[in-house]
């Protein structure tokens, strides 16, 4: 099984690392986006004439109304050669275009449904009874409305429809089309084609095959024998004002920009009530405040029990004089029992240290007890109980306002995705909503670890976040840009929603204030904090010759701050006595104190193996229209489509 938290980017991955999750989940996303347009994708198939019946007419009568909608009035005669429940007629809709409704039949059961292929939707009509065969001539009677969607109100007005479907799927004997307009129309400015869908062979007075006839208001043209698959298309420019009250998306373009401006609004005013921290103030600390234990101060600093803090206790049971470390290799270590855990220190660490030696005085991290992690699981739980109640770091309103705020960002992404199909007609921008949603969550994870990992996380930690959480809100920001200039058409509009996106990203991401306990406390360990950062040298040689264990006794700490390295770094000109309580095969790194800033690096890591090997076995055990843009060509106006029977 493959699962997938934020928990899993541990506090003390190498910046490769990040890159390398990062890359993973990318990868899984591309896979996926990948297979959603081979899903998406139109199937094509030859196309065959069905000689199983014969469709004798096919006469269509459309009155155009003033507010750009069209009633249509299909009368199709077909002989049924072989026994048939009834016929189906298809309709393509282009969402961003027109709109059909109002469907219904004359004279016989019908179903109506939609259907999506690649980025087309259609309307089919299944006309007849399954538990019915019919033979013979038949007359079928359809109706149903165009609704015609002009881009803006400003833009010209235009005339664009199918009058007979390019998609039927036998001759037809007597094809005839009525269009009746609502005022005068010039129609030698019309261009008419005719053929399969797709075709530019455009009709003229010499074409035998074709008759036109028309008038100031109608226009007609019918054909006697015209083949299966074929038919004819017009298209002209009217006069400006021609279309009175047609439907448009100006409504729509506005509100995309709208909704921005009031959820940043939001954000912020939600931010000012919830989400920021309480006065504090930073003391100077030498010590742990509190006599907290290195995995309290790691869980309390950013609000998560990682591994790693896990992990910086081990060094503090060896500085209690509880167990031994023997480094074996850069992978594997043993751990040798001292003495018996004192039975006053936190349950979470008598959980650990008794998981650890379960079976025996002498372990090593490839050699842990079965349970093991189980019982690591159950040690963080008991650790995450302590910071529940009076005790919580973070206030419920932030982290409600957070919540809440993050998943109003994920509508309002897929509510713009959706406009952009309603306006554009392209169904594939559904596309652009798994990839929005992906990076908006990717780029709200990876900088709310930066924000709340800034005192747990080393530099390059940190610059291996911020750049990944940058990156993604980057491309979301595009994403939002071309969606929304591609629906507003403007591009100060569309600068405005990705300003406020920017900003509301902002305030949901420093979301989160700590109650007045906690800011109090927090004041004390950012202290302490700055104290192991900056530590003078002086105050350091004092401290030691106080405690001659100090290094040892804060090192745990150091490491779950990000400042293993520069805590020993501040002891290069102390003389330190090497811990009793370690060995490596390394002799010579005994004389490098940095080696212990590695031997936890490692320790962790080793332990992490340990959990996922553990993890991985118990796992295994378990078991067709045309746009408005370029040439016309026949089946590229409103309707159209095909049909045949079934």
């Amino acid at each position: 099984m493959l699962r997938f938290s934020f928990s899993h980017f541990k506090k003390y991955m190498t910046k490769s690392e990040i890159f390398h999750k990062f890359a993973s989940i990318l990868s899984l996303a591309t896979l996926s986006i990948v297979m959603f347009f081979g899903l998406m994708s139109p199937s094509y198939a030859e196309l065959v004439e069905d000689k199983s019946y014969i469709t004798d007419s096919f006469v269509t009568e459309i009155q155009a109304n003033e507010d750009y909608s069209f009633d249509v009035t299909e009368t199709i005669d077909v002989d049924f050669i072989t026994p048939k429940h009834g016929i189906f007629r298809y309709i393509p809709v282009s969402t961003g275009e027109y709109k059909v409704k109002n469907v219904k039949v004359i004279g016989d059961d019908y179903d109506v449904s939609s259907n999506y292929d690649s980025n087309k939707k259609s309307i089919e009509i299944k006309i007849g009874n399954k538990d019915r065969v019919l033979n013979g001539k038949m007359q079928y009677i359809i109706k149903y409305k165009i609704v015609g969607i002009k881009a803006d109100k400003a833009s010209r007005d235009f005339l664009k429809l199918d009058l007979l479907p390019t998609e039927w799927n036998t001759s037809i004997g007597n094809a005839k089309s009525t269009l009746k307009m609502p005022k005068s129309v010039n129609w030698k400015d019309a261009e008419i084609f005719y053929g399969s869908y797709g075709s530019t062979s455009k009709l003229n007075d010499n074409n035998s095959k074709f008759k036109i006839s028309s008038d100031d208001k109608q226009i007609t043209v019918s054909a006697m024998g015209l083949n299966a698959f074929e038919g004819v298309s017009i298209r002209s420019y009217l006069d400006n004002g021609y279309w009175v009250g047609a439907k448009n998306y100006d409504s729509s373009k506005n509100i995309i920009s709208i909704l921005f401006i009031l959820f940043a609004t939001l954000t912020f005013i939600l931010w000012w009530l919830f989400g920021r921290d309480p006065h504090f103030v930073r003391t100077i600390e030498f010590y742990s405040p509190e006599n907290m234990t290195p995995a309290e101060i790691g869980t309390f600093i950013d609000g998560k029990v990682n591994n790693a803090d896990m992990t910086s206790m081990i060094v503090y049971f060896a500085n209690k004089g509880y167990m031994k470390i023997e480094d074996i290799d850069k992978e594997n270590f043993r751990f040798i029992k001292v003495k018996d855990i004192d039975q006053k220190e936190k349950p979470f660490a008598k959980v650990l240290f008794n998981s650890i030696f379960k079976e025996g005085d002498s372990v090593t991290t490839k050699s842990m007890p079965k349970d093991f992690g189980d019982k690591f699981a159950v040690a963080k739980d008991s650790l995450r109980g302590l910071f529940t109640g009076d005790n919580k770091v973070f206030s419920t309103g932030s982290t409600v306002a957070k919540w809440i705020c993050s998943a109003l960002l994920v509508v309002l992404a897929v509510t713009i995705v959706t406009l952009s199909v309603s306006v554009s007609g392209k169904i594939y921008y559904i596309l652009f909503s798994v990839a929005l949603i992906l990076f908006i969550v990717l780029g709200l994870a990876f900088s709310s670890i930066v924000v709340y990992g800034k005192n747990s996380l080393s530099k390059k930690q940190r610059s291996g976040y911020l750049f990944f959480g940058v990156l993604s809100l980057l491309i979301s920001s595009f994403i939002i840009a071309v969606l929304s200039i591609k629906v507003v058409q403007s591009n100060m509009l569309g600068l405005i929603s990705v300003l406020c996106f920017v900003i509301s990203s902002i305030f949901i991401i420093i979301m989160r204030a700590r109650t007045k306990k906690s800011a109090d406390l927090y004041g004390r360990i950012i202290g302490f904090r700055e104290f192991i950062k900056t530590a003078e040298l002086n105050k350091l040689e004092a401290l030691v010759e106080e405690d001659p264990k100090y290094f040892f006794n804060i090192l745990p700490y150091a490491y779950v701050f990000g400042l293993s390295d520069k805590w020993i770094k501040n002891f290069e000109k102390i003389k330190i006595e090497q811990a009793d309580w370690y060995s490596s095969s390394n002799e010579f790194g005994m004389y490098n104190m940095f080696i212990y800033a590695n031997m936890m690096g490692s320790m962790s890591k080793s332990f992490e193996n340990t959990i996922a090997s553990q993890a991985s076995s118990i796992s295994s055990d378990i078991g067709s229209g045309g746009g408005f843009g370029g040439g016309g060509f026949s089946g590229g106006g409103f309707g159209g489509g095909g049909g045949g029977a079934w």
